[in-house]
């Protein structure tokens, strides 16, 4: 994984993300736990290699797989994605006038879009960060109209993005916890 600043960092913002991901699952509960998300064997890479043998490896794909059994209902249904770094590689604008070869973003989407149909995933979540940013969420516009449909207006800003005939949302990742109850994921 490329990262700014070198391999510690996006460690470390990976960890990180596992904490706020499992404390936000259990946000409703007397204690809340910070444990019951965390990394899988090389990003997912173990599961992939796998399956070229045709074999499964359950809860390995992606970025984030469960430790505790608590989180296995939100990793049966989604494939997290990762990334900390890319400042200068991420603009929303290359979804208009990149000249050859595809915007980061959308190698990213096609990469997990692979990866969820392997997992048999229903959704994917690219959480990414750039030095220096606020931690952002990459999601297909339909998952984000549900979650209104849900939760009501999201009062933040929400950019959308339609290439083609996908329509792609971005939001910042921690309001959008704050807006998104756990027990959307549970349907």
């Amino acid at each position: 994984m490329k990262q700014g600043g070198g391999k510690r960092k996006g460690g470390q913002y990976e960890r990180d993300v596992c904490r706020v991901l499992s404390l936000w699952w259990t946000q409703d509960k007397k204690k809340p736990h910070d444990a019951i998300f965390w990394l899988t064997s090389q990003s997912g890479g173990r599961a992939t290699t796998r399956a070229k043998q045709k074999l499964k490896t359950p809860n390995s794909h992606g970025d984030v797989g469960y430790l505790d059994i608590k989180g296995k209902p939100f990793i049966d249904k989604v494939l997290l994605e990762l990334k900390r770094g890319y400042t200068k590689d991420i603009s929303i604008l290359d979804f208009l006038d990149k000249g050859k070869g595809e915007p980061l973003l959308l190698k990213w989407w096609n990469k997990s879009e692979k990866e969820r149909e392997l997992a048999g995933r229903k959704y994917i979540l690219i959480i990414f960060r750039r030095d220096s940013h606020k931690s952002c969420i990459f999601m297909k516009g339909s998952l984000f109209g549900k979650m209104h449909d849900t939760f009501g207006t999201f009062d933040n800003n929400v950019l959308h993005v339609r290439y083609k005939n996908l329509k792609l949302v971005v939001v910042e990742f921690e309001k959008l916890l704050d807006w998104c109850h756990p027990d959307f994921f549970m349907r």
